[in-house]
């Protein structure tokens, strides 16, 4: 069984990470456009995969483990509020295979500071 994390979108900088709502994600992808805002995702062998690969490969999630991890500055917000609406879904139809956790990211960053 393999753990991958599950990610909405990538920019040029690597996987956007949910640490915003989707009402800020506008804002966001153009700061990522422009390299003003940097991630440090994970390390280059952590499995990572979009949303949009994983609603394609359904057929794998059954066998496997997913990760989707949100800020926890954002637990009192409503999932439907951060994820996409395909994300939602597929959190709703594979329950015992895709899990949100709560992450701080930003303890996350300064270990690498």
């Amino acid at each position: 069984m393999e753990i991958t994390i599950v990610y909405d979108y990538i920019g040029p900088n690597g996987y956007i990470p949910f640490i915003y709502t989707k009402k800020e994600l506008p804002n966001i992808l153009d700061k990522n456009q422009k390299n003003i805002i940097k991630y440090n995702n994970f390390s280059d062998d952590t499995k990572q995969i979009l949303t949009k690969v994983l609603w394609n490969q359904k057929s794998k999630i059954k066998n496997n483990f997913y990760l989707v991890l949100v800020d926890t500055q954002l637990k009192d917000i409503p999932l439907e509020d951060i994820l996409s609406d395909t994300l939602n879904l597929l959190i709703k139809t594979y329950p015992n295979n895709i899990r949100v956790i709560y992450f701080d990211h930003e303890a996350k960053m300064q270990s690498f500071i």
